[in-house]
């Protein structure tokens, strides 16, 4: 189980902002695998459960180890062993963002603040955030990302580079 959770970690940190996927069938496809396989766990050893508590640990030990590791296994796979092709496109910017994020353990923690953008990519919406905050003229007057992508191993797409098209208003 911490394994798994140790993944979940890493593929969110590394992998999940530079791959153009929707959220929401990664956390699908993590609940599907888990529960698959606590029901093959229970068909195999229904003999050799004797708490009914056990029918609800099951299940969730299940989704956050093996779906997990599953999912981490997939996207590692499709980010590592993507082709050389890379494709170039500019989309028009929807929306801005600030993204806040709490970093630092327990006692001592910051907030730190990041610039993002929403763009519509292939007819859904992805957020793009950069490493640091942006200053708000630059924010405001973005109009426009410049994405460099290559093909993913499992054919899902992947940010090698993204830049910025601002276009300055003179006063």
């Amino acid at each position: 189980m911490i394994a798994g959770l140790f993944f979940l970690l890493f593929s969110e940190i590394y992998i999940l902002p530079v791959t153009l996927i929707n959220n929401y069938l990664i956390y699908g496809f993590v609940f599907f695998i888990g529960f698959l396989t606590a029901v093959i766990y229970i068909f195999i050893n229904k003999h050799n459960i004797n708490d009914s508590n056990e029918y609800i640990f099951i299940p969730i030990r299940s989704v956050l180890s093996v779906g997990l590791i599953v999912v981490f296994s997939f996207l590692w796979i499709n980010y590592k062993f993507c082709d050389n092709n890379e494709t170039t496109f500019i989309t028009p910017i929807v929306n801005n963002f600030i993204n806040k994020q709490r970093v630092g353990g327990k006692y001592s923690s910051r907030v730190v603040y990041k610039s993002g953008f929403k763009i519509n990519y292939k007819g859904q919406n992805k957020n793009i955030i950069w490493d640091s905050m942006l200053e708000d003229s630059i924010m405001n007057n973005a109009k426009e990302i410049q994405l460099t992508t290559n093909k993913g191993f499992f054919g899902i797409d992947i940010i090698k580079e993204k830049r910025l098209g601002v276009f300055i208003v003179s006063k």
